[in-house]
């Protein structure tokens, strides 16, 4: 007779989780990176990851017409949703914390503030302005689109911290990530076309804090790559320069494909 393990006796890591479990979840989620051929990049946990994840993007990009800061990029999006109606109708009543909210102005205040986490809203002016759909991948969740631009922009986010992913330009990588993007359920999509009273969310997305880099269980060493599996497809160690024009045309130059 099999014996049950009393997961209360053994370490735990900073998230509560046992650490064996951590451990396991991490390997998921950078196998599903690989198999999308994706690589994410550190940005600082100070509150604003989600403006300096899209700077990233941008510098990747080259784009001249976006800042190159994530401050003046909180900035814009306080602009942008303030601009329209159309994201306050998309507004959930809840500010970035997840807590009841007075007012829209109230929101639109707290946002301009550096230690106001950012969200889906500010995902999706983001989107808007510059012709974006950004795929949020939420490892053990279902993936968020959100936007309706022809460009595609990858972010991970872990529950509280945002990271810009880079997009390698192997086809069977650029395939999987097509059919990812097009398996995103409906309830997981939010744009500003369609209805003017859209359906509830049945999700929110809310980050700035700690880096999904910085555990400190066992699963964890001082480099997130440090628990990629050993043995890669020949395709993924191999990357092209060239490849599809959407999928790949915000990733960085060059992208990394030897272990740091």
């Amino acid at each position: 007779m099999r014996s049950e393990v009393d997961v209360s006796s053994q370490p735990v890591d900073v998230e509560g989780k046992p650490e064996s479990q951590a451990k396991h979840a991490k390997i998921d989620e950078i196998k599903s990176f690989d198999r999308l051929g994706l690589t994410p990049t550190r940005v600082p946990a100070d509150d604003s990851c989600l403006y300096h994840s899209f700077a990233k993007l941008f510098e990747w990009a080259k784009r001249k017409d976006a800042p190159a800061k994530g401050d003046a990029l909180r900035k814009l999006v306080g602009e942008t949703l303030a601009a329209s109606d159309k994201y306050e109708r998309r507004w959930d009543r809840l500010d970035s914390r997840g807590k009841l909210c007075k007012s829209w102005t109230d929101y639109l205040n707290e946002q301009l503030k550096p230690a106001t986490w950012g969200g889906e809203l500010e995902i999706l002016a983001l989107c808007q302005r510059y012709q974006l759909r950004a795929v949020v991948l939420r490892p053990g969740s279902d993936t968020v689109l959100i936007g309706s631009g022809s460009t595609y922009v990858w972010l991970h986010y872990t529950g509280n911290h945002y990271e810009p992913l880079t997009q390698n330009a192997d086809p069977q990588c650029a395939i999987a990530r097509r059919v990812h993007v097009k398996d995103v359920k409906p309830g997981f999509r939010l744009a500003l076309g369609g209805s003017a009273s859209p359906a509830p969310r049945t999700w929110k997305l809310s980050g700035g804090g700690k880096s999904g880099h910085d555990h400190s269980d066992a699963a964890s060493a001082s480099s997130y790559h440090s628990l990629r599996p050993s043995t890669r497809a020949a395709s993924n160690e191999t990357r092209r320069t060239t490849g599809a024009k959407s999928y790949n045309s915000l990733r960085p130059p060059t992208v990394a494909t030897t272990k740091r």
